[in-house]
């Protein structure tokens, strides 16, 4: 009998903060989204959101904008940044186009103008947590390809730093053949790069022009490993 996978659990509902200071308004909406398979939670002003925002991990925001105290509208930042990828509809009377509108530029996705149809409401809030992913998609991609540029670029560097080992390593294979053939010579190459570095920090060069003037001194005397003694 082969085993089978342990079955993978249910991805949890979108968890929605409904903020209406009219109880019966908040509860009915918190009954019908709740019927929809949504994990509800209600608050009935700016300062039970907040603390509610701060305490619970949520999907959409359904805000409105008259609020006592402090409005929906100043709300909104306030929301957003406890949780900057929170997807927030506002709730809004007919005369309150110019504030929803205002919203909207300040991050809401979305406004329902009351009284508010079933029908409208879902849609919204489907469209608000579709919009809310692909969001949230676009900023992994775009994390993904920073650290893709990244990791590419250490790898350029890693492999240009082995590249200049080499050749270090080869040119100092050369010079230690030169001054093999004279008692002379012995360390001649690394004292005129020691000055030369030295005289190059003095004038105030910086540290990778520094150590080019090192590599050209340890290299000053490279032709004359052609000459016959």
């Amino acid at each position: 009998m082969t085993d089978r996978p342990p079955p993978q659990p249910s991805p949890a509902p979108p968890s929605i903060l409904v903020v209406e200071d009219a109880a019966p308004l908040r509860n009915a909406l918190a009954r019908y989204l709740r019927a929809q398979g949504y994990d509800v939670g209600t608050a009935g002003s700016a300062p039970e959101a907040v603390a509610y925002l701060q305490d619970h991990q949520v999907t959409l925001l359904l805000l409105d904008i008259r609020l006592p105290g402090m409005s929906g509208v100043d709300l909104l930042p306030e929301a957003l940044a406890i949780d900057p990828d929170l997807g927030i509809v506002m709730l809004t009377a007919v005369g309150d186009a110019t504030s929803a509108a205002t919203c909207i530029q300040r991050g809401a996705l979305d406004y329902l103008v009351k009284p508010i149809e079933l029908s409208n409401l879902s849609r919204a809030i489907q469209q608000a947590l579709r919009r809310r992913a692909t969001a949230l998609e676009g900023q992994e991609l775009t994390t993904w390809l920073r650290e893709e540029a990244d990791r590419r670029a250490a790898e350029v560097e890693q492999e240009r730093q082995r590249h200049a080992h080499l050749t270090t390593a080869t040119l100092q294979a050369l010079i230690n053949a030169l001054e093999a053939k004279s008692p002379y010579l012995g360390g001649h190459s690394a004292r005129i790069a020691a000055h030369a570095a030295t005289i190059a920090d003095e004038l105030g060069l910086a540290t990778e022009e520094i150590e080019q003037v090192r590599t050209a001194g340890r290299l000053h005397d490279l032709g004359m490993i052609g000459i016959r003694e």
